[in-house]
């Protein structure tokens, strides 16, 4: 406002001085005035935009740094998580992630597929599956011991016999019932005796 007060008698002066030294007809003060009000007017218009355009600069700026700052933490934030899976990884840090990923890739390709997790029947099928070669397994090795020497009396030989509810061995000649270790050697009075003849 006051620069504008100064142009403007600056300007009544320079009309004053015109005048006296013949260089222009004088002007009433009246048009004066109003010609210093209208372009006091256009300044304060100027001044007007200047500021709104200076405010949204500083908006603008405002933005952008928050964004920049927000662009930094997130670089910051991969940079950590590279660093963490890369030493997750087994390799050094300066690797490049490229060439983890790519392996990771790599043992993804190589890895065998999930299995699906097994119904009821596939589990009931196993089960009878494992049982069926439990007793054939138990069979084979009841029929293997059939013959073996006593080892009780020594003279005997042991031979297939049942109760009706299991089955057993029996020496033929003593009678003797072994009874058999999990390690397939047999108990005897006289201490383990091995389990072939």
């Amino acid at each position: 406002m006051t620069t504008a007060r100064t142009q403007a008698k600056a300007l009544i002066l320079a009309d004053a001085l015109g005048q006296r030294a013949g260089l222009f007809q004088p002007q009433p003060l009246d048009t004066l005035l109003a010609d210093a009000a209208s372009e006091l007017q256009c300044l304060h218009v100027e001044n007007e935009n200047l500021r709104a355009e200076r405010d949204d600069a500083d908006r603008r700026a405002g933005r952008a740094e928050r964004r920049m700052a927000a662009l930094n933490d997130a670089v910051r934030g991969h940079d950590a998580a590279f660093r963490r899976m890369k030493a997750q990884w087994g390799v050094h840090e300066n690797v490049s992630f490229d060439v983890v990923w790519q392996q990771a890739l790599d043992a993804k390709a190589n890895a065998q597929p999930a299995r699906e997790p097994l119904t009821d029947g596939e589990i009931e099928r196993l089960h009878a599956d494992l049982q069926a070669r439990k007793l054939a397994a138990q069979e084979a090795l009841y029929q293997s011991r059939i013959g073996m020497q006593c080892g009780m009396c020594a003279d005997g030989r042991y031979q297939a016999s049942s109760n009706g509810y299991s089955k057993f061995h029996r020496c033929d000649k003593c009678t003797h019932v072994p009874f058999w270790r999990e390690d397939g050697k047999e108990f005897t009075a006289h201490g383990i005796t091995k389990d072939k003849p």
